[in-house]
């Protein structure tokens, strides 16, 4: 019987992969969001965001007070890099520092410059997946002076405001709309204020 349910299942997936690619028309100009959900799910990746429209599977790593290097995952497919820093339990006040790169917004990840319509791509929810509802769009959570700024190390500043309504606990991403190069080498560290 256990045999019969692991074979049933592969068919199923399979099925799906098949169905997802037959339902792509040549003349679309982006990839359907199916396609990339899966290939999401095939990424192993222990994280999922929506970005815009995307959904894409992505690697989280915790922050704390020691500074870390990110380690960027790749968007099936369109071979973007991107990743994300988690921090859990914020308190008022505390700093999370980037440098090298700064969290990204969806203008930038759309290949626009400077400083765009939409909040950086920060989530305020303790577990993945992240969705467009945890998306702090009104950039209650957080201040920073490094908003829309992608040209040199940083240090890129966001001090965390936990007593928006939103919760304590943080997703931060990046993202690089480039398949030719690679991102700067990234790290982050806590500045635990209380």
């Amino acid at each position: 019987m256990k045999k019969i349910l692991k074979h049933v299942k592969t068919a199923v997936i399979l099925s799906l992969i098949l169905g997802a690619f037959l339902n792509c028309k040549p003349e679309e100009k982006g990839i359907d969001p199916i396609v990339l959900i899966l290939g999401s799910l095939a990424t192993g990746y222990n994280c999922s965001a929506t970005l815009g429209n995307r959904v894409a599977g992505l690697p989280a790593v915790d922050a704390t007070t020691t500074a870390q290097t990110l380690v960027y995952g790749k968007v099936p497919f369109v071979n973007h890099s991107i990743a994300a820093v988690r921090y859990a339990g914020a308190s008022n006040g505390d700093v999370i520092t980037f440098t090298g790169m700064n969290v990204s917004d969806e203008d930038v990840a759309t290949a626009a410059v400077g400083l765009g319509a939409n909040a950086p791509m920060i989530y305020n929810t303790a577990a993945c997946p992240l969705t467009s509802s945890n998306y702090d769009s009104g950039r209650l959570s957080y201040v920073t002076a490094s908003e829309g700024t992608y040209s040199g190390a940083g240090p890129f500043n966001y001090t965390l405001n936990t007593n928006a309504g939103l919760g304590s606990d943080y997703y931060f991403i990046f993202y690089l709309a480039d398949r030719a190069n690679e991102p700067p080498a990234t790290t982050f560290q806590i500045t635990v204020q209380n």
